[in-house]
């Protein structure tokens, strides 16, 4: 299982969505598009608290995202 360094990505792989989206909905597209893509291979480990940091969101945007994924 592997750890992704999502703060070095986060600028670099910006997706560019509308900032009335709400930020669960900006999370949510952004990790799919990571996944679909495999930027973020299979068994790759999230932890919602760096998640949280690296997008600059409270864990409630990470915790809705997440259940959105499964």
């Amino acid at each position: 299982m592997t750890r992704p360094d999502l703060r070095g990505a986060r600028a670099s792989e910006k997706i560019s969505v509308n900032a009335n989206v709400a930020a669960s909905t900006r999370v949510f597209e952004e990790l799919r598009a990571r996944i679909v893509t495999l930027k973020l291979p299979p068994g790759t480990i999230l932890s919602r608290a760096e998640l949280a940091e690296a997008f600059g969101v409270s864990p409630s945007p990470i915790r809705e995202a997440i259940q959105r994924l499964q």
